[in-house]
């Protein structure tokens, strides 16, 4: 199984499955021809239809695969489900780290800002939150588009032909995430105030954030493959250790010199972000290095030299060749975990696990 083209054939799979399935889904909402309501409806569908890798749903059927699911066809729709619920995250990730671009467009909220610009006005909003009235319009239109989708993603758990134990346990998995995802954010977002963070504290936080929506797809397509619990608990163990490689990953690509992540070099040091770089960082660090930075950490308007410091000294203190050691570490766990299975997995699919875990360790954007 060529595993780059394995992700294109399923890519074009679930594109047109989506497409169909959001098309069908919005006629049935309700709009009372209300112009601002159907560009809600008209955006969440072309931001979902937009570029994305499509990993959560290719891990469901890859999963429903794995344990011996014969019918794909018949759980393409339900594979949806973890999909539409990772664009809901994005949307409002943009809106909570204040990023202007997401996969090089403008984002949600962006794209609503822009249109009341145009329409309406923009004059300066004596209020405690937003700096003009153009900004609040769009971080709320966009918190709008984006809880639609948290809805409408339980919908392809609910309305597909499959058991009722089934949509019962789907929907279990749909709640558990979103506990977690909200966890993770808080933690995320209290990392940023808070000077000391263990390297346990980013493994916890990067599990929640990042680790339980992949898994949760993974465990989807699990269920709806009658896995065993053995098989279950071994995909369980790999998604977990690939999941941290995917997010330590993400933090390497934003201090990549061809700025991978698309949103400039050292977005995430300008945010505080607490990576595992950084944690590692400080904790080598003498007391001026520590010192460089923390000041540079959480500074939104760090020149581009503060910046270009600040990864030097990862780099020198060995956080870069930390991170990527760990990541190898966990790599080969991953895929060790894949042999626990009983019964074993099927080959193939086996295989697409095992090279996917090598994608998330060397995957460039």
């Amino acid at each position: 199984m060529d595993f780059e083209k394995t992700i294109k054939k399923y890519q074009k799979i679930i594109n047109k499955e989506m497409d169909r399935y959001l098309r069908k889904t919005i006629k049935g909402l309700p709009n009372f021809k209300n112009s601002f309501i159907l560009d809600q409806y008209r955006i969440f569908r072309e931001y979902c239809l937009g570029d994305g890798k499509r990993l959560r749903p290719i891990l469901t059927l890859m999963a429903y695969r794995a344990v011996g699911g014969k019918d794909e066809k018949k759980v393409v729709e339900p594979a949806l489900a973890f999909e539409l619920y990772h664009n809901y995250t994005l949307i409002h990730d943009d809106i909570y780290d204040e990023d202007d671009k997401r996969r090089g467009k403008a984002s949600v909220h962006i794209l609503f800002e822009q249109q009341f610009k145009k329409d309406k006005f923009n004059k300066i909003a004596e209020n405690k939150l937003y700096k003009n009235f153009a900004s609040r319009f769009g971080a709320v239109a966009g918190i709008i588009n984006g809880k639609y989708l948290h809805t409408i993603s339980s919908f392809p758990i609910l309305e597909s032909n499959i058991s009722e134990a089934k949509k019962v346990a789907g929907m279990n998995l749909h709640q558990l995430v979103s506990i977690f995802d909200n966890t993770g954010q808080a933690m995320d977002l209290h990392f940023e105030q808070d000077e000391i963070v263990s390297e346990q504290d980013y493994y916890n936080m990067v599990l929640c954030k990042t680790g339980q929506l992949f898994k949760s797809a993974m465990a989807w397509g699990a269920i709806l493959g009658d896995a065993t619990e053995s098989q279950k608990r071994a995909l369980d163990a790999y998604i977990e250790e690939a999941a941290i490689v995917f997010q330590m990953q993400d933090d390497i690509l934003d201090i990549d010199s061809d700025g991978g992540k698309g949103r400039g070099i050292g977005s995430d040091i300008r945010k505080g972000k607490k990576t595992l770089l950084v944690i590692h960082a400080l904790k080598k660090a003498n007391s001026s290095q520590r010192q460089q930075i923390l000041s540079v950490l959480g500074k939104e308007k760090a020149s581009a030299k503060e910046i270009g410091a600040v990864i030097n000294l990862f780099k020198k203190l060995g956080s870069l060749d930390y991170c990527r050691q760990d990541a190898q570490t966990r790599l080969k766990r991953a895929i060790k975990y894949l042999d626990a299975a009983q019964p074993a997995f099927e080959s193939e699919a086996k295989k697409f696990f095992c090279d996917l875990a090598g994608f998330m360790l060397e995957r460039k954007k």
